[in-house]
């Protein structure tokens, strides 16, 4: 598991944001990508969604190919100088803005552009 996560040092507490689609959580793959962080990364903060309202299909995430899926999940591993306090919020009102990666290296997020209106 902790290949997969990848970019996260043995000795790293990592926190993680996990986005998935609507078909990549009706098929039980997200909550068994849940119990594999969980499994390698037991203290480890996780927090996400599932994605629906605002893009018909969902989150959408680009393969080395660059072909686009509806039924996967993104993840963001984020270590260092970083504390994540989760919430718990019912509903489908989005928390914030939109935002689109731009630019990623490999498994590195470079670049985050806000998109549309309440994007900061």
């Amino acid at each position: 598991w902790r290949g997969l996560a990848g970019g996260t040092p043995e000795e790293a507490d990592p926190s993680f944001v996990v986005l998935a689609g609507q078909a990549f959580s009706a098929q039980g793959e997200l909550s068994k990508l849940i119990h594999g962080l969980d499994y390698a990364y037991s203290g480890a903060v996780k927090v996400g969604g599932i994605s629906s309202g605002v893009v018909p299909g969902g989150v959408f995430a680009s393969s080395e190919g660059g072909e686009c899926s509806d039924g996967d999940a993104v993840g963001l591993a984020l270590t260092g100088d970083v504390e994540v306090q989760p919430i718990v919020a019912q509903g489908c009102r989005p928390v914030g803005g939109l935002y689109e990666v731009v630019e990623a290296k490999g498994n590195q997020v470079i670049k985050v552009a806000g998109v549309g209106e309440g994007a900061a």
